[in-house]
């Protein structure tokens, strides 16, 4: 099969699995007077909302709002990757995409003992035959002190030891979203990410993102 020919065959899936779950509702345009298709989950490809763990402070962040020291998500697509980006040095990182209280597609990233701490939890379930996407996470946050620098200073990490199943049908519903829209953060990516492990993740590198239309190409379950 050509590559052309395959692209084809995964574009007429994606929008198969698209009208399958009807991702799109009719909104009325106000200044027309007209209906429109509008997603039902909010995302605009390659810029989802953004949420941040800040460490200094133990809570997690929207903007520049704090949603506190927990939360819950359901992984939607994840990675795991080695990167120097924001200007941070190269660091081990953890990205993980879901659906949150707003039915918006967000991204959350993790790095170094918090990003290891989410790999603990996903190695275990891989053996299960499990994923990420088979769970709902608590995320917490512990307080730690690094006694040997003076003066001593004290950071957070993030854990993710608490989960319970998720909704099977909600995991169909979520593998299916991956497979019909190209889910992935521009700010976050690079092409310099080294020993990437993914999960329904789109890789700008490995597709022509400049040709993808309104409903993506498909991500691989690879």
């Amino acid at each position: 099969m050509s590559n052309k020919t395959a692209k084809t065959a995964t574009d007429s899936t994606a929008l198969s699995t698209a009208a399958q779950y009807n991702w799109y509702k009719d909104r009325l345009n106000e200044d027309t007077g007209e209906l429109e298709k509008v997603m039902r989950i909010k995302y605009m490809p390659g810029m989802p909302r953004e949420y941040r763990f800040d460490a200094k402070t133990g809570t997690f962040m929207t903007g520049a709002a704090s949603i506190g020291r927990t939360m819950t998500i359901h992984p939607l697509a994840w990675r795991f990757f080695t990167d120097d980006i924001f200007q941070l040095g190269e660091k081990f990182w953890a990205e993980v995409f879901f659906i949150d209280d707003k039915n918006c597609l967000a991204a959350i990233l993790f790095h170094s003992a918090s990003a290891q701490e989410l790999q603990k939890l996903a190695e275990p379930l891989y053996y299960d035959e499990k994923g990420l996407n088979d769970v709902v996470i608590n995320v917490y946050v512990t307080d730690h002190t690094n006694n040997k620098i003076k003066p001593a200073a004290t950071y957070s990490i993030a854990r993710f030891d608490s989960y319970v199943e998720a909704d099977v049908e909600k995991v169909k519903e979520g593998r299916a979203f991956a497979k019909a829209f190209p889910i992935f953060r521009k700010g976050s990516w690079s092409p310099n990410a080294s020993g990437t492990v993914s999960k329904f993740y789109y890789d700008p590198a490995e597709h022509q993102y400049d040709a993808i239309e309104e409903l993506g190409t498909g991500a691989s379950e690879a």
